[in-house]
């Protein structure tokens, strides 16, 4: 029988791992949603830092990231759905109809055989820069409209462009060749340039084009001579704008009407050259935009050409022109391969006010067969003036003229026939950059200050100045206009701030936050990651802020904060960055910035933003509850030495692999990130679990009649579960009278820390409403020093901290979880505010009981949880520190010894140890003494005691109920090494050596790994093999009514002991 129930029983174990169920299926819900969320954050961001940083982008990497975007959130929206049992629907269409606009921002319209192929300069007008590209419409324009001379001529258009791709049958393999292009690979472009050109060079012309270009030259020839030569010039859509493109298109210059075709074709073919396809992917224009139009110009012979710029490029604030100009044709020069003459104008009297003649060599000049060639000048003309200053001054009011009309500086070049007849070809606007010093004094500035930060990640560049303002402790409404906002977290609860502050710095966060977006959109400057900055900077400093230095300088330097608002580029005007700027008003403001208001709802998201940022909070509240749905689901609980009745639902890695329902599980099997941290807390030693009841022999027999010894009873509060997987936890805790609910995501990896939280509900007691009240001021204190967001309702109080690193999430998850177990009652003893500011301080010095705090056994430097220590001085030999038990053995406990020595009899040692009345372990744990592998030594002097005269070192202790401890013991010599398992001791090794009482003995442990070796007076007496690695704090112990003394504790790495 016996046999068949160990079958029986083994057949009943179950695995403990949860592989499916509904609690199974919101949980990959929501897992899957943090990844998308993941996956949405960071397109989003690299879509906006291609949009600010300028760096090379292809329109098909753009269209493809705003694809996924679109996608990823759209899918992200479903999950949600499935998660909370489609409750969001609404959420989903809204989605949609944001992707339809998105999308159809980059819709391209096919190509129709409507509009001309050809129009002559006479028929051009300035509204045709679609049609015929800006230099052939303002060279049109300054003899039309202005009255200036210019050449004959006629454009071949945009739609003749469109047309000769789309009916020759080039359009679809250069679209397909340009789509395999990397922005960043020049070898490729130069490939992909190569076979384009090819391929247009020997592409025959369609012959309605190729007759519409003959038809435009027929016209020029009656409008000027027979024959007359031209020059076929590059005027591409995008080109003489703000991107000027110079020199990046070809021109053919001197073409007679045998080889009008073939040049166009060049022309043509040069737009695919691999510095215009590079110029075009720096200037963001796709091949879409910039259609090659050719402007047809009469070919000017000419005896001198050149440059006027109607501002000095050099000098903008010289109130100057200046004009270079060389012998034949231009260029010569604007190719770089000539030295010009250079002049001097005024700008306001047009008269030459210097000129620097230089000797030149060669020209550039027509041939009688066409195309053009160099000859050389001869000496004494090469050293004369390209041309006159009556000309010079000619031109000048030109520049005056055309600077009027096109509203702004002018890039102009001009030629001059053997007939001394002045020509403009061609007007740009000049691009000017101010030179103000401003960056230059600013370096100079700066480096007279100190240097109170460096390090971290510019998510916004940028340079700002103002006074730091520590979002931890301090009330975020109160925060001043252009403050420094210096926070633990780039949390996306500041993004309704960012208006109102100059610069955000934090100690940790990702660029692919949402503050990162918000800081972005709103050119704030951002300095995320420093790691240490709320603790570098000081509240109300004055600092400046240098974000793409990653630096922080001490200090403001006059003026600065006026002069520099947020640096960044200013994106260039270009189609594609048009239309990624439209994508991104659909995407990154972030409209729904407080959880509470009435917007914040499916109809209130306006962008992939918002609908990001209300997804993400509904399924925090979906999943926050998730261990309150736990019936049904497999359990298993966490056996502890704690009042908390704890079941654990593992969901995959929470707990070690191959546990069944019939083993017996404790905190060494839990392998949950957060669920580790936090428990951690709840055992530090420094935390006492014995409540209020004072543990002496007038309550004995009330400790043995009853198992209620703190706030946990059998009646209050219930169990508690914790859905826990290897980086999650869901936490319901019912603390006796009062609960908290606790919901933590904590990745493994930093690169997922954007997707971390802690969420904290507390709530309920049994003290007054004002008790209640100031046991939450406490929490909430605490927990605002340790990066919280806080709301505060009646007696509930919700608690939020995003965006950490493993590490900090780990190290705030220890702190929340002696927060928990250090307030229980406290409802019931706290008096005053001031009472819960003091807690405060004393929380971050390392003191937790305060249920106790007034009674008087503090020890410095230890926590004492149980026992009558105290400290003396003893001259040269140092501290002495005494645990006096005699206090503890009243007449009732010394009656009641020897009524138990009459039952037991010679037993009767070991029967008091029998009773739990006489389980009474003093302990003193030294309060910075996590050791692992370690030497430990202490010297001891039993001094007294009637029931025990012992002396012990803890060690690896985990909590009160959990360590090793190696004793003498001065009544039954000798020397023992204990294992407390959840307060239950358990002898491991014993050796009988005499113990006198009164005299110093010497003990000694090695510790390495799981091996214990324990010395007495550096003898060595014993060794034992744990069944964990030992490490733990170390502390002082003893037992019953002993009088013992220690001193010279001391704690050595492993390594700096010699063997």
């Amino acid at each position: 029988m016996a046999l068949f129930d160990l079958f029986k029983r083994e057949k009943s174990c179950r695995l403990l791992t949860h592989l499916s169920g509904p609690l199974v299926e919101k949980y990959q819900h929501f897992r899957a949603f943090l990844c998308l969320n993941r996956d949405a954050l960071n397109l989003m961001a690299e879509l906006e830092q291609t949009y600010y940083a300028g760096n090379l982008f292809t329109e098909k990497a753009i269209r493809a990231k705003i694809q996924d975007l679109v996608e990823t959130t759209h899918r992200l929206t479903e999950t949600l759905n499935n998660a909370a049992q489609d409750t969001y629907r609404p959420l989903t269409i809204v989605c949609g109809a944001i992707g339809q606009e998105i999308q159809s921002i980059f819709t391209v319209a096919p190509p129709t055989k409507d509009g001309e192929l050809t129009v002559s300069f006479e028929a051009l007008t300035p509204e045709m820069l679609s049609i015929a590209g800006a230099k052939a419409t303002h060279l049109a324009a300054m003899g039309n409209a202005l009255g200036l001379r210019v050449p004959h001529g006629f454009a071949i258009t945009a739609q003749a462009f469109r047309r000769l791709l789309a009916e020759s049958g080039l359009a679809a393999p250069i679209a397909a060749r340009l789509e395999q292009i990397e922005a960043d690979s020049l070898a490729e472009l130069e490939n992909a340039s190569e076979e384009i050109r090819k391929l247009i060079r020997e592409t025959p012309l369609p012959e309605f084009l190729a007759e519409a270009i003959m038809g435009a030259y027929r016209a020029l020839e009656a409008k000027t001579r027979p024959g007359v030569r031209i020059a076929m010039r590059s005027s591409a859509v995008g080109e003489d704008s703000e991107a000027s493109f110079a020199g990046q298109y070809i021109s053919e210059l001197n073409v007679t009407r045998a080889n009008l075709l073939e040049a166009y074709k060049a022309v043509v073919a040069s737009k695919y050259s691999p510095r215009a396809m590079l110029y075009r992917l720096q200037f963001g224009f796709t091949d879409e935009d910039t259609p090659m139009c050719v402007a047809g110009v009469e070919m000017i012979d000419a005896e001198a050409s050149g440059v006027l710029y109607t501002v000095d490029p050099a000098r903008p604030a010289s109130g100057e022109m200046k004009i270079s100009a060389i012998l034949g044709l231009g260029e010569h020069l604007v190719s770089g391969e000539s030295s010009p003459d250079d002049y001097f104008v005024d700008r306001n009297t047009c008269q030459t006010v210097r000129r620097d003649i230089r000797p030149k060599i060669s020209r550039l000049v027509t041939g009688t067969g066409g195309g053009v060639h160099l000859e050389n000048i001869p000496e004494q003309e090469g050293l004369s003036p390209s041309i006159d200053e009556t000309t010079a001054s000619t031109l000048a009011r030109h520049g005056k003229i055309l600077e009027d009309h096109f509203q702004g500086p002018q890039d102009v070049e001009w030629a001059m026939d053997r007939a001394h007849n002045l020509y403009l070809l061609q007007a740009r606007p000049l691009g000017v950059v101010k030179d103000d010093g401003e960056e230059a004094d600013l370096a100079a500035e700066l480096s007279r200050h100190t240097i109170r930060l460096q390090g971290g990640r510019a998510a916004c560049p940028g340079v700002a100045a103002g006074k730091v303002f520590l979002a931890e402790g301090n009330n975020l409404a109160a925060m001043p206009e252009g403050a420094i906002l210096v926070a633990r977290t780039a949390s996306p609860d500041y993004a309704e701030f960012v208006g109102k502050v100059g610069g955000i710095i934090t100690d940790v966060g990702s660029v692919a936050s949402h503050l990162a977006s918000v800081a972005r959109e709103f050119r704030v400057p951002a300095l995320f990651d420093t790691q240490n900055a709320t603790h570098v900077l000081q509240n109300g400093e004055a600092v400046t802020l240098a974000s793409r230095q990653a630096t922080v300088y001490e200090g403001i330097p006059e003026g600065l904060a006026e002069r520099f608002k947020a640096e960044g580029r200013l994106v260039l005007n270009s189609p594609t960055h048009k239309r990624l700027r439209a994508v991104l008003d659909l995407v990154s403001p972030l409209n729904l910035t407080d959880p509470n208001a009435a917007d914040f709802s499916p109809e209130g998201c306006r962008t992939l933003h918002d609908i990001i940022r209300f997804a993400h909070e509904r399924i925090m509240k979906e999943i926050f509850f998730l261990s309150e749905k736990t019936d049904g689901a497999l359990s298993v609980r966490l056996q502890a030495n704690i009042p908390l009745v704890l079941y654990c639902i593992d969901l995959g890695g929470g707990l070690q692999e191959r546990l069944t329902t019939c083993d017996e599980v404790t905190a060494n099997h839990l392998t949950s990130i957060p669920m580790k941290a936090i428990w951690n807390g709840f055992m530090h030693p420094g935390i006492s679990w014995a409540g209020t009841i004072n543990l002496d022999m007038n309550n004995l027999l009330t400790l043995m009649s009853s198992s209620a010894v703190s706030e946990f009873g059998p009646t209050p509060g219930g169990d508690s579960y914790a859905v826990i997987s290897s980086d999650y936890m869901n936490l319901s805790a019912k603390f006796g009278y009062h609960y908290a609910n606790v919901d933590v995501f904590c990745a493994e990896a930093e690169t997922e820390a954007g997707q971390n939280h802690i969420l904290l509900q507390f709530s309920g007691g049994v003290g007054s409403f004002v008790g209640r009240s100031l046991r939450l001021q406490f929490l909430a204190s605490v927990l605002g020093r340790l990066g919280f967001h806080l709301v505060i309702t009646g007696d509930l109080l919700e608690a939020s901290l995003k965006g950490a690193g493993r590490k900090v999430m780990e190290e705030t998850l220890d702190q929340l979880g002696r927060l928990l177990a250090s307030s229980r009652l406290l409802d019931m003893t706290i008096a005053n505010p001031a009472q819960a500011e003091e807690m405060t301080a004393a929380f971050f010095q390392g003191n937790y009981d305060f249920l106790n705090q007034n009674a008087g056994n503090s020890l410095p430097g230890f926590y004492t949880p149980s026992g009558d220590w105290r400290s003396q001085e003893d001259g040269e030999k140092g501290m002495i520190l005494t645990q006096d038990g005699s206090h503890w053995l009243t007449s009732l406990g010394s009656g009641f010894a020897g009524l138990m020595g009459k039952v037991a009899g010679a037993k009767y040692q070991e029967f008091l140890d029998n009773v739990g009345a006489y389980y009474h372990f003093p302990l003193a744990i030294a309060k910075e003494s996590g050791a692992g592998d370690s030497v430990l030594s202490v010297q001891i002097q039993p001094v007294g005691g009637r029931i025990d005269q012992a002396g012990g070192l803890a060690f690896g202790l985990r909590n009160v109920g959990n360590y090793f401890v190696l004793r003498i013991n001065a009544l039954e010599n000798n020397f023992i090494l204990f294992e407390f398992i959840n307060n239950r001791r358990h002898e491991r090794a014993t050796t009988s050596v005499e113990i006198e009482t009164g005299q110093w003995y010497t003990l000694k442990i090695k510790i390495s790994g799981n091996r214990i070796k324990g010395y007495l007076d550096d003898k060595l007496l014993m060794e034992h093999l744990a069944d964990w690695p030992v490490h733990g704090h170390i502390g002082l112990w003893t037992k019953a009514d002993s009088l013992t003394r220690f001193r010279n504790l001391t704690a050595n790495d492993i390594s700096d002991i010699s063997p």
